[in-house]
């Protein structure tokens, strides 16, 4: 079994003064303006657009008793963290561990964007991680170290569309999921290792990854597969083996209005920030 990890910006102020050393010219009398019976133009001030649109905003994926992550977020609806806990099932209930941290989104840019990414597992334990961004706000890289460049690298089409994500270790990509579309729409998408070879199988239907298989052995495949809600987002997935269905994880949302010219930035953290560095699998990096 190959396993792909992916373990995420003058104020000048001129004061001039002067004063007239010239003498003064003498003064003119007064003449009363007339009176004129044409109305000056008048001039109106556009108010600020206020339409908003909805966005769905993920609250959690999975439930408490099970692996899940639950995702905070400030006034704005800006991203400000994501509390992951992960268990590890036993024999015995007094066995089971629990591995838990959070990752901060941290140093927003002028669009609410954060800029870095603080993962915390203790006071002591922590590490950080660098966001940067296209000009159209969409993320560019999660940059772990710079030299050499640790992380992964986003690439997007003239339309915004995702075409390809790579994580890098050592400048060098271990993997890349590729994204092809037609007619607007996703038609297919495959994750191939440094070397082009395949690493899972990916099912694309009506535009969306429904399903990525990877192979255990020679004759055995263990499977993701995923439901979507009427507005597009991933509301199920289920983890399979040759067995029949393992575990079934949903993703819980809460809907708000956000002003128009916010909706990108909002949905790209959820589309982008809200899987940073995380684990396999794909669909949930979606393409836009």
């Amino acid at each position: 079994m190959k396993r792909v990890f992916s373990c995420l910006l003058l104020i000048c102020l001129l004061l001039t003064t002067g004063c007239d050393i010239l003498p003064t010219a003498p003064t003119q009398p007064t003449v009363p303006p007339t009176e004129s019976t044409t109305k000056a133009p008048t001039t109106t001030t556009k108010a600020p657009s206020s339409k908003t649109v909805t966005v769905y905003l993920l609250e959690k994926i999975g439930s408490k008793d099970t692996d899940h992550v639950e995702f905070s977020y400030d006034e704005q609806h800006n991203l400000i963290s994501a509390k992951r806990v992960f268990i590890e099932p036993a024999v015995e209930p007094e066995e089971e561990s629990t591995t838990e941290y959070t990752d901060y989104f941290e140093n927003p840019d002028e669009h609410g964007m954060p800029t870095s990414v603080r993962r915390c597992w203790s006071e002591t334990d922590q590490s950080n991680t660098l966001l940067t961004y296209t000009d159209d706000g969409k993320l560019n890289t999660v940059e772990k170290t710079s030299i050499p460049f640790n992380g992964y690298t986003f690439r997007y089409d003239e339309e915004g569309r995702l075409i390809d994500q790579s994580y890098l270790v050592n400048n060098r990509a271990e993997w890349s999921l590729i994204y092809d579309y037609a007619d607007g729409k996703l038609k297919a998408a495959r994750c191939v290792d440094a070397d082009n070879n395949p690493l899972y199988k990916i099912t694309v239907k009506g535009g969306r990854i429904t399903k990525e298989a990877y192979a255990v052995d020679d004759t055995k495949w263990h499977a993701y597969t995923y439901q979507y809600d009427d507005h597009g987002n991933i509301s199920k997935k289920s983890y399979s083996t040759e067995s029949g269905t393992v575990s079934t994880t949903r993703y819980t949302y809460k809907t708000v209005k956000v002003p128009a010219d916010r909706a990108a930035y909002i949905r790209e953290q959820q589309t982008r920030l809200t899987m940073i560095d995380q684990p396999l699998p794909f669909a949930q990096y979606r393409t836009k």
